[in-house]
């Protein structure tokens, strides 16, 4: 684990020389402070885990963006910009950018959704009160929902690609010929 640190510690380093030589900007408060906040966000997750405690969803979000090293990516990412201020790297640590906190969440949601598929597919050859027929409609269930959403809001929106996606199925099918 020492030999992770150190590598983690020492490419930190080196970038934040890097931002300092070139930018003149001395960025090693904010990153060890994104880094200090995603170590106390694995903490809570494992202090949930540990004790039993199931989250709110606020609170759920609240710590899923930060651990999810969206951030950290992100301020990783603006350090190899040409043009860093102080003040971007203040919005990235401290959520007021809603673009950084969105494309967070986002990244969260996708991460749980896999996460959601595999249980799915565990669960479906597991023993189950319900019958065969009733587990398939279930897992359709989240398959549609990948589909209606997949381009947006595919039931809100006029003119979106869901429509013709469900006349295509129910209205118009295509003839197979047996």
């Amino acid at each position: 684990m020492k030999i992770y640190y150190h590598a983690l510690y020492n490419s930190i380093n080196e970038m934040a020389f890097d931002s300092l030589k070139e930018q003149g900007i001395d960025v090693i408060p904010f990153l060890k402070k994104l880094w200090t906040n995603l170590c106390k966000s694995y903490l809570l997750e494992a202090i949930w885990r540990y004790v039993g405690y199931t989250p709110t969803l606020q609170e759920y979000i609240d710590n899923a963006w930060i651990s999810i090293v969206g951030s950290v990516m992100l301020a990783h990412s603006y350090l190899i910009t040409d043009h860093i201020r102080e003040k971007g790297l203040h919005n990235i640590q401290e959520r007021y950018s809603d673009i950084i906190y969105r494309s967070s969440i986002i990244v969260r949601l996708a991460n749980d959704l896999v996460t959601s598929l595999k249980k799915i597919n565990e669960n479906k050859m597991a023993k189950s009160p319900f019958s065969p027929m009733f587990i398939e409609i279930v897992i359709n269930l989240a398959r549609l929902s990948l589909l209606i959403y997949q381009n947006g809001d595919g039931l809100g929106i006029e003119g979106n690609k869901t429509k013709d996606i469900v006349l295509s199925l129910f209205v118009h099918p295509i003839f197979v010929p047996k």
